[in-house]
């Protein structure tokens, strides 16, 4: 876990030059060299003491592996597949995640016997990890990093990868793209111009806002910059040169299209702007929801709980199968129902499993040598207690993976804007693996403390019930922040969250931005107690439609 929030912090400073799907390929081969590691640490011929270094090496390694892949696999995905069936595939991804660790119980279980079997466990990842790494080599770099880069022929032929007719499909999400980033350029010119007017000159760069730019987020901003643009008709000539902005600093950041040298943009005043505030939101509020309601806890004492069953030789095993099986609902379900549905409905059934389990530890003594949530040999037989709370934990892990496991990364794929996606799913990537470090760490520490204060029989009580209070939060947080997503493009998805006049009807909203479009606060403040996101909310695009054409060549 430490190896995967280093990967995700070099991620966020290389993700702009190196693109999505050299992540992975990178990935790949960090993932076979640290399960080389692993396998090799144990050989005789390595000191005890190189041997647990080496170990640790490989793991460190694999790691930084996972923060790669990461990052890479659910953007990717996202870029690449038709909207109407994206949550599908970037869903599959945790379907496959779940296959992997199912694979290396099975292969634990089969090999616990055996002298030295786990480093074949480890060794076995090598087989997965090239095919991983072939199959990415055969795969095109997404269409919006390659129009970055000024590659116009090889995004069209991305961008028409996945389709049976890729020409007209290829036409049609170029054109999407353009508009989209047309959209972007008059937004930020007009923004440019109206601080220079509002603030007396004041520098205003529109991938860098300054303190003048940030003003415009307030209710007399927006109310003047509304003005300015409803009074001018920008024609497709006001922004024929399309300026693609990156969101990261690296070798290919800055304008990289319109014909200027590379300028390098400092990632945190364009992407912790207002302008971005309402995906920030939704996309950090559920990927730290979805740690701190408890989930790496539960696996952490579910081993105590099923060896007090007898059920310890297998239960990991068990556990995986049964991952699985809820993780292919959310798949085969994603599109139709929505992500706010799953979401809603996953985090109820785990606030009605804490609750089971905070009722069923009420009085519970551990066994001595339990109190850490481990245990040695298997106890005898399974009680009325120890079912209750078994069956609270896969209730709990079957409602996880159909809401939180795969749709926090489902959503943080989707909801950020072109400029700042991959530097944001990086900060996203950075807050998941933080937060299951605090997590895995500071429960011992919770149940410790907790046993110190109201006594051991009621420390494993209070701490889910702790974790019932955080869910009972998350729904209300879902319910609240999260948009509904399912059947919009990445770009329609933009321009929702922006507030556009061309986003999809208000019946996509979630509660709080309907109401903050609805009717704003004084100085800019929504019911949800956000700034307005974008001083363009509720203004008429002032980019004319291009009837699904492409830019021309001397635009480009």
């Amino acid at each position: 876990m430490g190896g995967a929030f280093i990967g995700s912090i070099i991620v966020f400073k290389v993700t702009a030059a190196l693109g999505t799907r050299r992540e992975m390929l990178n990935a790949s081969v960090l993932f076979i060299l640290g399960a080389v590691l692993e396998s090799f640490a144990a050989t005789s011929s390595l000191s005890p003491g190189m041997g647990i270094a080496t170990l640790l090496l490989g793991r460190w390694t694999y790691g930084i592996g996972c923060g790669f892949a990461m990052h890479g696999a659910p953007s990717y995905i996202a870029e690449m597949s038709p909207s109407d069936v994206r949550g599908m595939l970037v869903s599959l991804k945790e379907c496959m995640i779940v296959v992997g660790m199912l694979a290396g119980y099975l292969i634990g279980w089969l090999l616990s016997e055996s002298e030295g079997g786990w480093r074949y466990t480890y060794g076995a990842a090598v087989l997965p990890a090239v095919i991983f790494f072939l199959g990415v080599a055969r795969l095109p770099s997404p269409p919006r990093w390659l129009l970055k880069r000024g590659e116009v022929k090889d995004a069209r032929y991305s961008a028409g990868f996945v389709y049976a007719h890729p020409g007209p499909a290829a036409d049609k999400a170029l054109a999407e793209i353009t508009d989209a980033e047309r959209e972007r350029n008059a937004l930020a010119a007009a923004r440019a111009a109206m601080a220079e007017e509002a603030f007396g000159g004041a520098a205003y760069d529109a991938a860098s806002p300054s303190e003048a730019g940030d003003e415009l987020s307030t209710s007399a901003g927006s109310s003047a910059l509304t003005s300015s643009v409803r009074s001018k008709d920008l024609s497709k000539s006001d922004v024929s040169g399309v300026t693609w902005h990156t969101s990261n600093t690296g070798s290919d950041g800055g304008a990289l299209v319109s014909g200027a040298a590379p300028k390098p943009i400092e990632l945190p005043p364009t992407l912790f702007t207002a302008a971005n505030r309402r995906a920030l939101t939704a996309a950090l509020g559920v990927v730290t929801l979805q740690q701190v309601t408890g989930q790496p806890s539960i696996l952490y004492y579910a081993a105590a709980i099923f060896k007090d069953a007898g059920m310890s030789s297998y239960a990991a095993v068990l556990t995986g199968a049964f991952k699985l099986l809820a993780t292919m609902v959310s798949v085969m379900v994603v599109d139709k129902n929505g992500r706010r549905w799953l979401l809603l409905l996953g985090i109820t059934i785990m606030f009605f499993a804490l609750v089971m389990m905070t009722v069923a530890f009420y009085g519970y003594e551990p066994a001595e040598g339990d109190d850490d949530g481990r245990s040695g040999d298997d106890d005898a037989g399974i009680n009325g207690r120890t079912a209750v709370i078994i069956t609270g934990m896969f209730l709990y892990i079957g409602g996880y993976q159909i809401s939180f496991g795969p749709i926090a990364w489902l959503l943080i794929s989707e909801v950020f804007a072109t400029d700042v996606r991959d530097s944001a799913i990086a900060v996203a990537v950075q807050c998941n693996f933080a937060w299951n470090l605090l997590v895995s760490f500071g429960y011992p520490i919770l149940v410790q403390g907790l046993g110190a204060l109201l006594g051991t029989r009621y420390m494993y009580c209070a701490a889910f019930g702790i974790f019932g209070a955080l869910t009972l939060y998350s729904i209300y947080f879902v319910y609240v922040y999260v948009p509904e997503t399912k059947g919009l493009t990445l770009e329609e998805i933009e321009r929702f969250l922006r507030g556009d006049a061309k986003a999809p009807a208000a019946a996509f909203r979630p509660k709080a931005l309907a109401m903050a479009s609805a009717s704003p606060s004084p100085r800019g403040q929504t019911p949800m107690g956000l700034e307005h996101s974008d001083a363009f909310s509720g203004v008429q695009s002032p980019i004319p439609e291009t009837g699904g054409s492409l830019l021309s060549s001397a635009e480009w």
